[in-house]
């Protein structure tokens, strides 16, 4: 992920700066926990995450990666810790915190700051659910175990919504509890800690209700049979291995496809077969934890814009990978597979960095036009600019912000204006370029 220090946009949604720079006192701060935020949302932590990187290092955006990096290596820790409270070896921990920490598909979540909500969900909801098992299998009643479970899922909630799905994994979890060798003498007082959590999401939701009139987020993406549908496939298809199937073909990208489908064929051929039920309770959990997101999940594309939306039920497809493919699977051909996620990791951070690169060559482009025409705070026009180019956010924007900076006094629009411009540019999709028009108005 070090690549991504480089990879940075002046778009204030990047890093929600303009939010950061309007914390300014106490009250400020307060006022995140009471009033709605944007888009409908209520993720007054995550916020303050951001606050802290936008107070420590300003302008200098490649320091808000550098949290986003630690959390998800924690994430990866905490992945390999819930797996060995499940019951599953050591060494079958220590691989699924390597899948999960270089799966491909993480790769929006983990680069994009504002994403950070899904990093710190993640962690707080994995925090609750250790703690609750370590509350189950221990002697007597852990009230400290339970504090640090109810306290995690609390935060975990105010970082992003898809943390109320921990309320359906851990009674889908306390359902299958001999599955996981939960003693059944530990599951009176763990269904206490379940009411418990039960009462604290109920809590949660009357204070959201409150604010919103409503339940919030997006309501504009009703939930339909096709969004259902489209939860079973993206959580369980992408949460594993994932690839911008929009940025231009590259023999790298081809590469790195060819060894994906060589090494899953070489583990299908190696792969036993497994009665193990749990395979099947990790499924459920999955398609629970996905279960918030239901209205979102559909919009993830094939370059993986919004692949953010399966970060934290990627955990349990992590888990399923490893229990079925990890246990007699040859060290070899393992190996191999986390090399592919590595590739195809910097693949995906590469093809962000290209599309920067790309915004700051057309800026200098038309930096050196109006310089040659000695035009003094030149009008631009940039037709048919997309707003996203291959997956990435925010590229028109980004390049109007560049080319505002590369010519002092220049007016840069999206669309025509009554009088006809100095310079007019038109977005050539063939050529990924703008190519300079005479006569814009005709």
């Amino acid at each position: 992920y070090l690549p991504s220090l480089q990879v940075n946009f002046q778009h204030y949604d990047w890093t929600h700066r303009h939010i950061s720079a309007s914390l300014t006192s106490l009250a400020a701060f307060g006022r995140l926990f009471v009033t709605p935020q944007p888009d409908g949302m209520y993720r007054p932590l995550t916020f303050i995450s951001l606050w802290a990187d936008y107070r420590l290092f300003g302008d200098q955006l490649w320091g808000y990666h550098l949290q986003g990096i630690a959390l998800h290596m924690l994430n990866a820790a905490l992945v390999g810790v819930l797996a060995v409270r499940l019951g599953m070896a050591r060494p079958a921990g220590r691989l699924a915190a390597l899948v999960f920490g270089v799966a491909s598909i993480h790769f929006e979540a983990v680069v994009w700051p504002a994403a950070r909500f899904d990093l710190l969900a993640t962690t707080f909801t994995c925090l609750a659910l250790i703690f609750f098992l370590r509350f189950w299998r221990a002697e007597g009643v852990r009230l400290g175990h339970a504090s640090i479970c109810l306290l995690s899922f609390t935060a975990a909630v105010l970082n992003k919504e898809t943390a109320y799905s921990a309320v359906l994994v851990i009674a889908a979890l306390v359902a299958t509890h001999r599955l996981w060798k939960l003693e059944s003498s530990g599951r009176s007082k763990s269904l206490v800690l379940f009411a418990a959590l039960i009462a604290c999401a109920g809590a949660l939701l009357t204070l959201r209700w409150a604010l919103f009139s409503g339940i919030g987020g997006y309501g504009s993406a009703p939930i339909s049979a096709k969004s259902c549908y489209l939860l079973v496939v993206n959580t369980l298809t992408l949460s594993v291995f994932g690839i911008n199937a929009s940025a231009p073909p590259s023999v790298w990208r081809a590469v790195t496809v060819t060894g994906f489908v060589c090494v899953i064929l070489g583990i299908s051929f190696a792969y036993p077969g497994s009665r193990d039920r749990r395979k099947w309770a990790l499924v459920l959990f999955a398609l629970l934890s996905a279960v918030p997101a239901v209205n979102v999940i559909g919009w993830i594309q094939p370059s993986l814009m919004h692949s953010r939306h399966v970060y934290w039920p990627s955990v349990w497809t992590t888990l399923l990978f490893v229990l079925l493919a990890g246990r007699r699977c040859p060290a070899v051909l393992m190996s191999l597979f986390l090399l592919v996620q590595a590739a195809a990791l910097t693949y995906n951070i590469s093809a962000w960095r290209n599309v920067i690169a790309t915004a700051d060559n057309l800026a200098q482009q038309i930096a050196h036009d109006t310089r040659t025409a000695q035009v003094a705070k030149p009008g631009i026009v940039l037709l048919g600019v997309p707003e996203h180019l291959d997956g990435v956010l925010y590229f028109g924007p980004e390049l109007e912000s560049r080319i505002r900076r590369s010519i002092a006094g220049a007016t840069v629009e999206r669309s025509l204006p009554e009088h006809s411009p100095a310079f007019a540019y038109r977005w050539d999709s063939a050529s990924r370029s703008l190519i300079r028009d005479s006569s814009p108005l005709q």
